[in-house]
C-alpha cells in the first residue's frame, strides 16, 4: 500500500474515533440516565474506549512525522488548555478547605485533570530536553503524546468540563499539522525527482551479473546519475570497459587503502593511475586511511599515508576532487584527525570532494567540521537509516544540507528497508527519505539539493561538453 493511502487511511480512522466518542457522550449516556437504554453504564465506557483506541490507532503514525519543535507547541497547547482547571479546581478546594479527590463534575481536585496536567508537564519537559539536546528520541516522545491525547479525551462526564476543548482543540492542532505534512507529501509525490549515487561498485563480482536489471529498476526509481568509483588496480579498467557506452556512469580511479600493502603500490599511483584518467573521470578515489581492522600493522599505516599523499598530489595535478575513505576501529578517530592533518599539507580545489560513507558520531564534530571547512560534502547511505545510531544521526542533522551528497556503496552498506541481498542504487529514494524526515524538509527538497551538490562536486555538465567536444573531433 502506498504511504499516501496509509495516511488517508489514518485521517479516517482518527475521524471515525473523534465521531464514535461524541455521539456515545452527547446520546448514549443522557440516553442511559433518563431509563431509555438498559445497557449499563460501564459498558458504554467501555465501547468509549474502544473507539478512543481506534483513533490513536491512526493518529500514532502521524505523530511519529512531527518534529521536536511541533511536540513542544502540542505540549504546550495540552498545559495551556488544562492548567486553568487544575488551578481552579485547587484554589477553590482551598478556598473551602476541601482536598478531598472526587471522580464527578463537582468542585474538588479532580484525579485524571491532575494527571493530566502532570503527563502534559512531563511531555513538555522532555520535548525541551529533546530539542536543547538535538535529541530524536521518537518512542517516547510519541508515547507520552498518545497518553496526553488519551487522557484528554475521555469524556467529560467522567473527567472535568474543560477536557471537552481542551480534547477538540488539540485535535485541531494536531490535524492542521497532518494536513500540512499531507500537502507537502502530495505535492512532492507529482513532482518526479532526480536522484544521483555518489558511489557504486557495479563492477564487483557480488552485483556484475545483476547489473543491468538492478540499473533498470533504479531509472525506475528516478535515479539518474552514478558515480562508479575503483578500489583495486584491476577495477580502475574494469569499469571502463563495463560502462563505456553508458552515458549515465562516470568514473573515479584510485587505490583503495586497504588494497596498499607496500613501496609498489604507491609507485603504481604514481606511474599507471594517471593512464585511467580520460573524459568521464571526475574524481581521484577512493583514497584516504583504513584502520579499523586489528592486524592493521604501522608498516601498513605508513604506505596507506603515503599512498594517500600520492592520489591527493594527482588529484591536484589534474584538478579533480577527492573521495575519501576514512575508517577507524570502533569508537576512535586516530584515521580521522591523520587524514585531516595530511589533507592540510595541500592545497585543495575550493569543491574538494566527497567524504565518502560518513559514519562518525556527534562526539568527532569538531574534527567533522574541519573537513567541511576544507571543502568536502558527505556522502550519506544506508546507515542513516539505523534510527538506533543516535550519535551518528544528530551528526548528520547538524551537517548543512548544502554539503550533503546520496550514496549506496553498492553492493555493501544495505539499508533497513531495501528486499533482496545486496544493496543497489534502488535505494537511493529510501535513504533520501530518511535524511528528510530527519531534515525536517521535503523529499523533493533532498533530491533536488545532493543532486545539485554532486554536480557542484563532479562538474558533470562541464565533461559532458567536453566529451560531446571530443567525439566531434573524432568525426
Amino acid at each position: 500500500m502506498k504511504e499516501i493511502q496509509k495516511k488517508g487511511l489514518s485521517i479516517a480512522a482518527a475521524a471515525f474515533g473523534v465521531l464514535w466518542i461524541r455521539v456515545l457522550s452527547e446520546i448514549g449516556a443522557p440516553a442511559y440516565a433518563e431509563g431509555q437504554v438498559g445497557v449499563p453504564w460501564n459498558w458504554w465506557c467501555f465501547i468509549g474506549l474502544t473507539g478512543v483506541c481506534v483513533l490513536y490507532a491512526g493518529c500514532s503514525f502521524l505523530i511519529y512525522r512531527l518534529s521536536v519543535v511541533e511536540h513542544l507547541a502540542l505540549a504546550l497547547c495540552f498545559l495551556c488548555l488544562n492548567c486553568w482547571k487544575v488551578v481552579e479546581e485547587s484554589a477553590y478546594a482551598l478556598w473551602e478547605k476541601n482536598y478531598e479527590l472526587r471522580f464527578s463534575t463537582e468542585h474538588g481536585l479532580h484525579p485524571l485533570s491532575i494527571a493530566l496536567w502532570l503527563i502534559a508537564l512531563v511531555y513538555l519537559g522532555f520535548c525541551v530536553y529533546s530539542y536543547l539536546g538535538d535529541r530524536e528520541n521518537y518512542l517516547i516522545r510519541n508515547i507520552l503524546a498518545l497518553v496526553v491525547l488519551f487522557l484528554g479525551a475521555v469524556d467529560y462526564r467522567v473527567m472535568t468540563y474543560g477536557s471537552d476543548w481542551f480534547f477538540i482543540l488539540g485535535l485541531i492542532y494536531l490535524l492542521l499539522m497532518i494536513g500540512l505534512r499531507l500537502g507537502i507529501d502530495i505535492r512532492d509525490g507529482r513532482r518526479k525527482k532526480q536522484y544521483v549515487d555518489t558511489h557504486t561498485h557495479y563492477f564487483l563480482k557480488q552485483i556484475v551479473n545483476k547489473r543491468e536489471r538492478l540499473l533498470q529498476a533504479s531509472v525506475e526509481k528516478g535515479v539518474e546519475r552514478y558515480v562508479s568509483v575503483a578500489i583495486s588496480k584491476e577495477s580502475n579498467e574494469e569499469q571502463e570497459k563495463l560502462f563505456a557506452q553508458d552515458a549515465s556512469f562516470y568514473y573515479a580511479v584510485g587505490l583503495h587503502p586497504s588494497f596498499v600493502k607496500a613501496a609498489s603500490d604507491v609507485e603504481w599511483v604514481q606511474e599507471v593511475l594517471p593512464k585511467y584518467i580520460h573524459g568521464r573521470t571526475v574524481a581521484i578515489g577512493e583514497t584516504g586511511l583504513d584502520y579499523h581492522r586489528e592486524d592493521t600493522t604501522e608498516e601498513e599505516k605508513k604506505w596507506q599515508q603515503a599512498c594517500f599523499r600520492a592520489q591527493i598530489r594527482l588529484a591536484s595535478e589534474k584538478n579533480l576532487p577527492l573521495i575519501l575513505h576514512i575508517r577507524d576501529k570502533e569508537n576512535e578517530s586516530l584515521a580521522l584527525k591523520d587524514g585531516l592533518a595530511i589533507l592540510k599539507e595541500f592545497s585543495l580545489r575550493p569543491e574538494a570532494g566527497v567524504f565518502h560513507c560518513f559514519h562518525y558520531s556527534i562526539e568527532q564534530a569538531d574534527t567533522v567540521k574541519k573537513y567541511e571547512k576544507l571543502g568536502f560534502c558527505f556522502g550519506i547511505g544506508g546507515k542513516l537509516c539505523d534510527r538506533k545510531d543516535e550519535g551518528f544521526r544528530r551528526m548528520v542533522r547538524r551537517l548543512p544540507l548544502e554539503r550533503l551528497v546520496l550514496e549506496t556503496d553498492c553492493p555493501y552498506v544495505k539499508p533497513e528497508g531495501l528486499s533482496g541481498k545486496v544493496n543497489s542504487s534502488v535505494a537511493i529514494p529510501i535513504i533520501a527519505k530518511e535524511l528528510a524526515q530527519l531534515k525536517r524538509r521535503s523529499l523533493q527538497e533532498i533530491a533536488d539539493c545532493t543532486s545539485q551538490n554532486a554536480g557542484r562536486v563532479f562538474v558533470w555538465e562541464e565533461k559532458s561538453r567536453l566529451i560531446k567536444k571530443m567525439q566531434k573531433t573524432e568525426k
